[in-house]
Order: C-alpha cells, then structure tokens, then sequence
C-alpha cells in the first residue's frame, strides 16, 4: 500500500511522502507513480528488481526509480515495469525470462534499461506510451501511432501475423 506497513487494510491508505502524482499503475505486488516533477517513483515487491531501485529489496515506501527523469508514461506489469520521458525513450527493468525488458537479452535488470529496436538495435527515441502488459510480452506506441512489441509472442500476441519471438522491438 505504500504506507509503510505490511497490514492489509479495507479502507485506503494514503502513500507515504508521495505528493504532485499525475499517473499511476499497478503491478502484481508493486505500484509506480509519476510525479508532476517527472519523477517515477515504486513501491511493494521487488523479486526482480521492477521498482528500478537497483536492488531487490521489497519497499514498503515508494523509492524512486534510477536513472530516469522527465517521466511521461509508466505501466507496471506483474515482475516489471516499463516507462517512456519526454524525449520518447522507452526503459524498462526487472522480470526479462522472455525478453519483455526490450534491451535484446533475457537478463533480469535491476534498473531501467532502453528499449531497442530490432532491425536497427538503437534506442527507441519516439515513443508515446507502453505497457508491460504481462509475464512475457510488452509494447508500445510511438508517435506516428504504430504500434510495436517485444517479448514471447506467444499466440501471436504482438498482432504481426506471427508468433516469432522478439526480446528488441518489432512492429506489432
């Protein structure tokens, strides 16, 4: 919840020391927040490292996550996270078993690392929104309006016509 505590409660609790937030997403055990500073901030749990702290230490307060400013979007997943800032780049950190971080490895990181695409392997530098939308795959929108993903693509869940596997992005 934030607060400090490790009690369930019924009735809502407010984070602590978080103030000025825009966004907010929650994972499986961890939430992230965005700042009106461009701050990210996560907290709850941190098996994989997905609240960008560089550890995997669970927090019981929100801790900010490394590296980043000018936050713009967020999206916890169940064990990671992803985030775009201002200048269009997409990170992501913790969970990568199926190469959901993006980076073109299938390494846990325990701080945010760019998203890449495929064909080029360069940062992404476009990018609008995201969603670390599950245990194996993540995506993007970038500023022309296309869509892209990376990760499993089991089921063909990047929408491509295929169901080849990806851990850079693709267009979905």
């Amino acid at each position: 919840l934030g607060d400090g505590l490790v009690v369930d409660s019924t009735d809502p609790v407010q984070v602590s020391g978080l103030t000025g937030v825009v966004a907010l997403s929650g994972g499986d055990a961890h939430t992230c927040a965005i700042r009106e500073d461009g701050t990210a901030w996560c907290w709850g749990g941190n098996g994989y490292g997905q609240i960008g702290d560089s550890s995997i230490a669970s927090a019981g307060v929100p801790v900010q996550v490394m590296l980043l400013a000018d936050v713009t979007d967020i999206s916890a997943g169940p064990d990671h996270t992803c985030a775009v800032t201002g200048n269009g780049e997409a990170w992501c950190w913790g969970r990568n078993s199926n190469g959901m971080l993006g980076d073109g490895t299938t390494t846990e990181k325990h701080a945010p690392v760019r998203v890449l695409i495929a064909s080029t392997g360069s940062p992404f530098t476009n990018a609008v929104r995201i969603s670390g939308r599950g245990l194996t795959d993540s995506c993007l929108v970038d500023a022309s309006g296309a869509g892209w993903c990376w990760g499993l693509n089991a089921y063909g869940l990047f929408g491509d016509g295929s169901s080849t596997a990806s851990p850079r992005a693709v267009p979905a």
